[in-house]
C-alpha cells in the first residue's frame, strides 16, 4: 500500500491517470477503439513501416494471432516481443 502525502486529497486519483490514447481503426472490418501509450503507438507505427504494412494491417495480424486476451493487451505483448527479438 502506497502511503499518501499530507496534501494529497481523499479520492485524489492522479497517479493512476495514464497517458493512453484511443485510436479507432477498422479490424476485421469493424471499427474498434484501442488504448495504448503513445509511446506504444509510436512503435507499432514504426513496425508496421518497417514491414511496408499499414498500421490497420499490422494490427489486424495481431488481433488474427491472438488468443483470448483483449486487443490492446495482444499489441502490448507484440510489441514487447519484437523488442527483445531486436536485442
Amino acid at each position: 500500500m502506497m502511503a499518501k502525502k499530507e496534501d494529497d486529497k481523499e479520492g485524489d486519483d492522479d497517479q493512476f491517470k495514464s497517458d493512453s490514447t484511443k485510436r479507432l481503426l477498422k479490424v476485421r472490418g469493424h471499427e474498434t477503439s484501442i488504448g495504448l501509450e503513445d509511446a506504444l503507438w509510436n512503435e507499432l507505427r514504426a513496425m508496421a513501416d518497417e514491414r511496408n504494412v499499414s498500421l490497420p494491417e499490422l494490427v489486424n495480424s495481431i488481433d488474427i494471432k491472438r488468443k483470448r486476451s483483449n486487443l490492446s493487451s495482444a499489441i502490448r505483448r507484440f510489441v514487447s516481443k519484437q523488442r527483445r527479438k531486436r536485442r
